[in-house]
């Protein structure tokens, strides 16, 4: 008999063992095992919805925030790798798990293995750029001749982050568990002011 390490549940000697796709060794029960080989069966077949949903189903079960830390690291790294085909299915995802939640957000408007139980309507994120970022902006454009700049594709990168991050919150605080529809949108203010802002449609989704 044992305990899993992921959900906590006890097992009988049969009923779990050691699994091997996260480089922790855990030990786990026949429920989390299973999720573990068929999150690692999508990855190595790109099959980024069916990745995505078994994530979030996994991450669900995890009751030590350790070992919830350890067992996110190994399904964003499942994550990333199936980025492409998702760009391609015009899907993007984001971090979708945090130290409380699961939370899952898509370009589109479904997610493969779960149903939309309630609309809750549409909510925003939103960032201000000053006139400090265009000047940096310019100056490294210029330092590489035309090339791109790496440090403004990362600041642009960090700030799109950010407003998704508000947005998330938002959807939160009204009882959100995943969006769908999300979209980014640039707004030049006046006196070279930037605006980046996130929005998406928040919903209540089940299996």
């Amino acid at each position: 008999m044992g305990n899993c390490n992921i959900c906590g549940s006890n097992f009988k000697m049969l009923g779990g063992g050691t699994e091997p796709y996260t480089g922790c060794s855990f030990t786990v029960c026949n429920t989390c095992g299973d999720l573990l080989k068929k999150i690692d069966q999508a990855k190595k077949n790109r099959e980024s919805q069916q990745c995505i949903s078994l994530s979030v189903e996994l991450l669900d079960r995890c009751k030590d925030p350790d070992t919830k830390s350890k067992v996110k690291q190994y399904t964003d790294e499942a994550l990333e790798r199936s980025q492409e085909d998702l760009s391609k299915e015009g899907i993007d995802v984001f971090s979708f798990c945090d130290s409380e939640d699961a939370f899952l957000a898509t370009t589109g408007y479904s997610f493969e293995g779960y149903r939309i139980e309630s609309y809750l309507g549409i909510v925003s994120g939103d960032v201000v750029l000053g006139t400090g970022f265009f000047s940096e902006f310019s100056m490294e454009l210029t330092d590489l001749f035309g090339e791109r700049s790496t440090t403004a594709s990362n600041k642009m990168k960090e700030v799109k982050r950010n407003a998704y991050e508000e947005m998330v919150k938002n959807a939160k605080k009204i009882g959100a568990n995943a969006l769908i529809g999300v979209d980014f949108d640039y707004i030049t203010l006046s006196n070279n002011i930037l605006g980046v802002s996130a929005n998406g449609t928040a919903v209540r989704i089940e299996k």
